[in-house]
């Protein structure tokens, strides 16, 4: 499975002479940080894929199965199995929302500081988009602004108020197969009320593919904006030098 940042490091490539030596550096290490997670993310997507069969196919195994120690056997390596899906699920949100961090991050790298505008997280860069087209000049298409939006909704804001920081203790959680193959983590509430709102998270390949489109749109928005980048080549400073 390809790496989500293989056309970003292409683009990097192609344009690592016109970068002092030192900056070129930082943009490497940079470009690298994200490909981290970007493997991060390949590595808890298909164990959530596998260990989501083996669980389907333990829980199958116990439908009509006398009560009995053989099926307290199957129905603990379950529930094993449920904990280590929750588990794999919840992940893949927390490294979603470093490997967006990072891409912000690199921004900075890659741009320099721009006057009332931070990189320091996703969450800011989503929120200074405007800000770098109406001040700054900076080129942004549609697609690119739609699916920071779309990012933000269904993983940087829904790991930070249903998954880190969900302060609710009336609250369990349960898993749920479609018949595609889909499985989702969804909320429940002891108790419930009428103002109560239930909600579950987006199925991990479902949310691959997001990140897939957002790392296309991302490395377009680099290339679509050159003569912003700092620190281009001045006659000061040494380049990197071609390979012999």
């Amino acid at each position: 499975m390809p790496y989500l940042t293989d056309k970003l490091e292409r683009h990097l490539a192609a344009e690592r002479n016109q970068f002092p030596i030192g900056r070129a550096r930082v943009l490497e290490n940079a470009a690298l940080e994200i490909k981290r997670y970007s493997a991060f993310l390949i590595l808890v997507k298909a164990r959530a894929i596998e260990v989501s069969v083996k669980c389907n196919e333990a829980l199958r195994c116990c439908v009509g199965m006398p009560a009995g120690e053989e099926r307290e056997k199957r129905m603990s390596r379950f529930e094993q199995l449920n904990v280590n899906l929750q588990l794999d699920i919840e992940s893949f949100y927390i490294f979603a929302t470093i490997y967006l961090d990072k891409t912000s991050h690199f921004l900075e790298a890659y741009f320099g500081e721009l006057r009332d505008c931070s990189f320091e997280s996703f969450r800011s860069l989503k929120q200074q988009l405007d800000l770098m087209e109406s001040s700054h000049g900076f080129k942004l298409n549609r697609q690119f602004r739609e699916m920071a939006e779309k990012l933000f909704t269904d993983i940087v804001d829904f790991r930070d108020k249903k998954i880190t920081h969900a302060k609710m203790p009336r609250l369990f959680r349960g898993l749920n197969w479609e018949a595609d193959g889909r499985v989702t983590m969804a909320s429940g509430l002891i108790n419930a009320k009428p103002t109560d709102k239930l909600f579950q998270t987006t199925d991990v390949g479902d949310l691959w593919m997001l990140l897939e489109k957002y790392s296309g749109l991302f490395t377009e928005f680099v290339e679509q904006n050159p003569k912003k980048a700092k620190s281009r080549l001045n006659e000061n400073e040494p380049v990197v030098s071609e390979k012999k």
